[in-house]
């Protein structure tokens, strides 16, 4: 019996394959958790999955396929978390009349047709009437949820997500405001833009159609997290240091959106 251990860096979202001999080495070498602060540590890698084999030789032919061009596209689209198989879960089981939209780098990847990243979340919108509805929905597909309230106002929520150390799913709670435009809130802040930013616009990725937030949302969205990075990377050079795979998450947004704009 053989066992495998497929890695995923947090890094940079490089994929690696470790068996029983090399486990160890990589536990004590690569593996440890980088302090970046009292209060945050970050671990560079996570556990997948672990395959076990009858025989040594099946073993290697499968380390050899998941190096392989086609192995990496395996391993992102049936053993990573997979944030359209999980909005096609949550739209399933929603009622027409709610109304959710994608933002984030799914919706951008929707506006060019393709997959161009590892995606760890599925960031989504929602109006305030909606909140209920979509947290039925959460629950109904096997999710639990905690909400996030703003601190002057401790029984009114700005956003919910599921309950996890980094959620899988994220909905922000969009407000109407006057002169036919809306107020969503990050991190309890409120920022305010056109109606026009939601819609309605329907984009086809894989093989599904789905609600997205304009581009100009996302262009501005984009801009707003290259700020927070360049922010972070003057106040705490050493947590700069281990968002790579986010900075340059950024990085190739900022050229999709280019090219779209």
């Amino acid at each position: 019996m053989t066992k495998l251990y497929i890695y995923k860096s947090e890094m940079n979202d490089s994929i690696c394959v470790y068996n029983d001999t090399n486990l160890e080495d990589f536990t004590k070498k690569y593996n440890q958790e980088i302090i970046v602060s009292p209060e945050l540590k970050i671990k560079p890698w996570s556990l997948i999955c672990e395959i076990n084999f009858q025989r040594e030789q099946q073993s290697n032919n499968f380390k050899q396929f998941i190096n392989s061009k086609e192995g990496n596209i395996f391993i992102r689209k049936y053993l990573l978390f997979n944030p359209l198989f999980e909005l096609k879960k949550v739209l399933a089981v929603l009622p027409k009349s709610c109304n959710i939209y994608v933002m984030g780098g799914l919706a951008l990847n929707g506006y060019c047709g393709e997959i161009t990243r590892i995606h760890n979340d599925l960031d989504l919108i929602c109006w305030r009437k909606d909140i209920k509805t979509a947290q039925n929905a959460l629950n109904k597909i096997g999710y639990k949820i905690r909400v996030d309230y703003f601190n002057d106002k401790p029984k009114i929520p700005y956003r919910f997500e599921t309950d996890e150390e980094n959620p899988a799913i994220s909905f922000n709670i969009i407000d109407e405001r006057p002169n036919n435009s809306f107020a969503i809130y990050f991190n309890s802040n409120e920022q305010i833009y056109p109606k026009g930013f939601l819609g309605p616009v329907k984009v086809f990725l894989d093989d599904m159609n789905f609600k997205a937030v304009d581009l100009k949302l996302l262009d501005i969205f984009n801009e707003q997290t290259r700020k927070n990075l360049n922010q972070i990377k003057k106040d705490n050079p050493k947590l700069y240091e281990v968002l790579s795979c986010k900075i340059v998450n950024n990085k190739n947004d900022r050229k999709i959106i280019n090219k779209l704009m």
